[in-house]
């Protein structure tokens, strides 16, 4: 059955090796739960190192959807297929994934996550709804799966 364990320190660093990083992680078996988004985000970037893959998800990765995009729920996960090409739109750099998650069979990705969250506020204050929108039902906001808010985890099975 499920279970939370609680750690820090080095039983926690010694639990992360075990696993995410020594052993194939499975995603039904160990995620990481934190308050914030930011500690979630340093989780998975640290993890994403030391399993020695670059700092940007990559083609084949599997990722959460983190706010509805194209059809896809929040909470979603799915595998990127492979990077179609990059584009400059919006003032954003965005990589074009293939995926057979979405109608369109391809979903946008933001290659620079913080750029993507300045512009959402920038389009917002500036009430540029059609930017706004564009960005945020047709960019998704996809996170490594490794370890995300507690907020984020209640009514999954992890």
């Amino acid at each position: 059955p499920p279970s939370i364990l609680v750690a820090d320190g080095p039983e926690f660093e010694d639990w992360v090796q075990e696993l995410f990083i020594r052993n194939t992680w499975n995603p039904d078996k160990a995620r990481i739960l934190t308050y914030t988004n930011a500690q979630a985000n340093a989780y998975n970037a640290y993890i994403r190192q030391a399993l020695g893959k670059e700092p940007t998800v990559q083609s084949g990765d599997l990722v959460i959807v983190n706010s509805y995009c194209k059809g896809l729920t929040t909470d979603s996960e799915i595998i990127l297929g492979e990077e179609q090409t990059r584009i400059r739109s919006y003032g954003l750099d965005l990589r074009v994934f293939s995926s057979e998650a979405v109608e369109q069979g391809f979903i946008l990705v933001p290659h620079d996550f913080d750029e993507y969250r300045h512009a959402m506020k920038v389009a917002a204050n500036d009430k540029d709804w059609s930017t706004y929108f564009f960005l945020k039902e047709q960019v998704c906001d996809v996170r490594d799966p490794y370890a995300m808010t507690i907020h984020k985890s209640q009514g999954s099975t992890y």
